[in-house]
């Protein structure tokens, strides 16, 4: 039995297609946007779903989700295309994406495969850190930046989304009214532990991301103490020493030691990702191969008994 939202705009409801995700308070629905008329686009959506209406604190988490990604446009956030709080349960409506990055990690680690530093940086890292900074220009802490949280499209184009637990930037009072918020292992300690967020925060979970597509794990603590955890241990052919700083100047347990703002964290991939990982040997043109000597054998004597033009 086919399951409809009806919209806000009259005569038009999401027909659900199919189940995408199940989360901690919401679930994701890929629909077709239908009249009764019929279908009014061959194309989907996604379509959020609040599971839990009586809970106050889902309701006011889904309803920060809903304004803030409203009010924000971004070519790397995720944007609202519709909503309607009114319906029992409530929802909101996204453009379909293709895939989330914990999705590719996952099929990626299937096979024992990371991504290389350079496409990291400037396909997701960069990106991701553009949002970022738009979001804090706009007084928000995200709070919650994982794999699962980051998307991308049909065309490839990394975006960020899940802004159900961001965080109102006081410039007097950066601090959370409780701790334990975000995701452990993705969420900076003192978020963590203390309820603060900031700028910091951000940056280092942005660098855990990083750091677990490179080598393919949760980067701990202190982890640059062991020089066998550094990427350019593992990947000499396509990571440099400096993927190493930046990444402990994103992912040191101390705020104070990180990136003070994402420009500078953008100034620096730009510089990582453009000045010193080009010339790692992974990156450079490779060589045509000649062919074995066996095979050039063959070829020499299929040319000297071809037929010769008759003169």
């Amino acid at each position: 039995m086919d399951y409809y939202f009806w919209a806000r705009q009259a005569g038009r409801w999401y027909r659900i297609v199919g189940v995408i995700d199940r989360g901690g308070f919401g679930d994701v629905y890929q629909c077709s946007i239908v009249s009764e008329f019929g279908l009014l686009s061959q194309s989907h959506v996604a379509v959020k779903v609040l599971r839990e209406v009586g809970d106050t604190e889902n309701l006011r988490r889904f309803w920060r989700e809903v304004s803030t990604q409203r009010r924000l446009r971004h070519p790397n956030l995720l944007s609202v295309l519709d909503f309607n709080l009114h319906h029992d349960p409530p929802y909101f409506v996204m453009p379909l994406m293709k895939e989330t990055l914990a999705r590719r990690l996952a099929k990626m680690g299937a096979v024992n495969q990371v991504f290389r530093a350079k496409p990291a940086l400037e396909q997701v890292i960069l990106p991701l850190s553009l949002a970022v900074g738009y979001l804090h220009s706009n007084g928000i802490y995200h709070i919650d930046i994982k794999p699962a949280n980051i998307f991308f499209d049909f065309h490839g184009v990394a975006k960020l989304g899940d802004l159900g637990i961001c965080h109102p930037n006081f410039p007097l009072h950066p601090t959370l009214t409780w701790a334990g918020i975000g995701t452990r292992g993705y969420t900076a300690p003192e978020t963590l532990q203390r309820g603060i967020a900031s700028a910091q925060s951000d940056i280092y979970s942005m660098g855990i991301v990083f750091g677990e597509m490179i080598t393919g794990r949760i980067l701990p603590l202190w982890w640059w103490q062991d020089q066998a955890n550094w990427p350019s241990t593992q990947h000499p052919r396509s990571c440099h020493t400096a993927v190493n700083q930046l990444l402990v100047n994103m992912t040191h347990p101390d705020p104070a030691s990180r990136y003070p703002s994402v420009s500078e964290l953008v100034r620096d991939i730009k510089t990582v990702a453009r000045g010193y990982l080009p010339s790692m040997p992974a990156y450079q043109p490779q060589a045509p191969q000649l062919a074995s000597p066996g095979l050039m054998r063959l070829l020499a004597m299929a040319m000297s008994e071809r037929p010769r033009p008759r003169g």
